[in-house]
């Protein structure tokens, strides 16, 4: 069961310490979709609706890996990807975007991020791509 803590949807089952995904989407019933699938995977989410309140929250816990989507408002998926790149240079950063790009845009955002991914969200492939990324049951860092 999911429940609200200011912007961030948790799951209330999971302990604070243990190791997880972030996923900042401002279209929530997207995040609450994207949750379902990472959490069915095994993976514990913190999901945030606002790309600031995903950065604050970082300043006191370190994501394994973080999952944007590209268009959002104020601060967009390619400025908070740049800005944790530069604090977590080792933390695996996924975009997610509906937006046609060209190739070139694609090679640009493969500078911040570790994939570009097409919505909707093809599962299968995307939950490979997690499982090279981090195991669900990895340990913290």
């Amino acid at each position: 069961m999911m429940t609200s803590a200011g912007p961030f949807l948790t799951n209330g089952t999971r302990s604070q310490v243990d190791p997880f995904v972030l996923l900042v989407d401002d279209h929530e019933p997207s995040l609450r979709v994207l949750q379902m699938v990472v959490e069915g995977a095994g993976y514990h989410c913190l999901a945030s609706t606002s790309p600031y309140e995903a950065l604050a929250f970082c300043n006191a816990r370190r994501p394994r890996l973080v999952i944007t989507d590209l268009k959002m408002p104020r601060l967009d998926g390619c400025g908070l990807g740049r800005s944790l790149k530069a604090r977590y240079p080792t933390v695996p950063l996924l975009l997610l975007t509906g937006e046609a790009l060209d190739s070139q845009a694609v090679r640009a955002l493969g500078e911040t991020f570790h994939a570009v991914l097409k919505k909707p969200l093809d599962v299968e492939p995307f939950l490979t791509m997690l499982t090279g990324l981090i195991p669900p049951s990895a340990p913290a860092p």
